[in-house]
């Protein structure tokens, strides 16, 4: 009886941690120190991208339907497929959690806008826009 509840919690335990959270600062479009904006382009339109290392997933404003599977969108010249939630966004078009920056290998991110990793084997450099007041 005792291991059921404990894996009851468990189970609960393990829902509650995988629910999709999104910063304060990304949900109303705040571009701050740990935050990095910058222009994507999906189906050929040019977005705001904002990578924030406070959400938990990737988001995209509503205008698209339901959850994204497999979206692609390109960053300078690095095309990425993207899972992302819909939700009603206040500044930038899409947000990139924690759930895409997990993809990344050996990622550097400094508090200057610029961020490196390797993708595929290769090097990929990102250099956000300049940091403005929050």
């Amino acid at each position: 009886m005792e291991e059921e509840i404990t894996a009851g919690v468990l189970a609960i335990i393990e829902e509650v941690i995988d629910i999709p959270t999104i910063s304060l600062h990304a949900l109303a479009g705040q571009h701050c120190p740990r935050t990095l904006r910058m222009i994507g382009v999906i189906q050929g339109m040019d977005v705001q991208v904002l990578i924030d290392g406070g959400s938990t997933h990737n988001f995209i404003k509503k205008g698209w339907q339901g959850y994204c599977s497999q979206l692609p969108l390109k960053l300078t010249d690095q095309q990425f497929l993207v899972d992302f939630y819909v939700l009603n966004l206040g500044g930038a078009c899409t947000i990139l959690g924690v759930q895409w920056l997990e993809l990344l290998e050996e990622l550097s991110w400094t508090t200057r806008n610029y961020m490196e990793f390797q993708w595929h084997g290769k090097t990929v450099k990102l250099q956000g826009e300049p940091l403005l007041q929050c």
